[in-house]
């Protein structure tokens, strides 16, 4: 369960630690993430140029995966919104995006949010979030709390350099939390890397 890391997570970020989820990496959410929404039938929304373990968690999932056309390598919201369709049952969004290094304002996430059905979650990866700034960073997990379809994926491999230990976590709806552990492997996180 990864208790002290989350109390830790929970300090620093002061985010609930009830809201968190520890994982094998960012990778591993993500896909716990995409099972626990999107079945062969549906469809998952992605940039154009979105992060590669995008399209691999549509792939083992036997879905279909759509890409919204970018302006100039960055993130249209306008073409995300235009590309949403009954089908679509997660959007996910790297943001600063990888490998572009592009990143969209709050308010335009904000503007996705209120345009597209409930009933899709978004995932918002910070993957690189703290060299956007922390300021930044704060305001995305604010969403967390004001919309029940918003999800928000960190990690500790760039900005703290531990790529190799594969640790990751994952701020969302409490209410998801139960089938987010389902999902993931149990004891995913070694000792060591949560140390």
């Amino acid at each position: 369960m990864c208790f002290d890391l989350r109390n830790e997570i929970e300090n620093v970020f002061e985010i609930s630690k009830k809201n968190v989820i520890c994982g094998n990496g960012s990778e591993e959410l993500i896909d716990v993430i995409a099972r626990n929404f999107v079945g062969s039938s549906d469809e998952i929304l992605i940039s154009e140029f979105g992060y590669i373990q995008f399209v691999l968690a549509a792939n083992r999932l036997n879905a279909r995966l759509k890409k919204a056309p970018e302006k100039q390598y960055c993130t249209d919201v306008d073409a995300l919104i235009t590309m949403i369709n009954p089908k679509t049952k997660l959007i996910f969004l790297a943001n600063p995006n990888n490998p572009t290094g592009t990143a969209i304002e709050i308010d335009e996430i904000t503007r996705l949010i209120k345009k597209m059905p409930s009933n899709i979650v978004l995932v918002l990866d910070l993957a690189y979030g703290e060299f956007v700034g922390f300021d930044y960073c704060k305001k995305i997990h604010g969403l967390v709390g004001q919309y029940e379809n918003v999800v928000v994926t960190r990690t500790f491999s760039k900005a703290f350099g531990l790529a190799g230990l594969r640790v990751g976590w994952c701020h969302a709806p409490e209410a998801m939390m139960s089938g987010f552990y389902a999902a993931r492997g149990m004891g995913s996180v070694n000792a060591m890397a949560q140390a």
